[in-house]
């Protein structure tokens, strides 16, 4: 499947924004309890999804790429958040972090392997 490169962009666009506000969000004192009520694995997992879907897409040619560097975005910011009042080091979000993004740029991946040639 080859993107238009103005959607290509939008993805890229929507990459950068989503990668800030899970920046701002993991590196705050204390995280919004609204979040916290609907499931914080899952928030790590959608979250990293999303971030490596936008990857993906918005740089097919890279995905091997986003499968080491959206993951290892999530693990340096749970080490980002060790020095951070209220907030810590988990694995449990690590892992989640990982999980999501490898589905994430999976689903890019099968989308673009289904639509080729289309």
């Amino acid at each position: 499947m080859i993107l238009h490169p103005v959607v290509r962009i939008g993805f890229r666009l929507v990459f950068f924004g989503g990668l800030l506000a899970i920046v701002v969000l993991s590196l705050e004192p204390k995280p919004p309890d609204v979040l916290l009520r609907q499931g914080d694995l899952v928030i790590h997992f959608v979250g990293y999804g999303a971030l490596g879907f936008s990857a993906a897409m918005g740089w097919p040619g890279r995905m091997r790429g986003a499968l080491v560097v959206v993951p290892l975005i999530g693990l340096a910011l749970e080490f980002g958040q060790i020095p951070v009042p209220g907030r810590g080091f988990d694995w449990m979000d690590a892992l989640a972090n990982a999980c999501g993004a490898t589905l994430g740029i999976l689903v890019a991946w099968v989308l673009h392997r289904v639509f080729a040639g289309r």
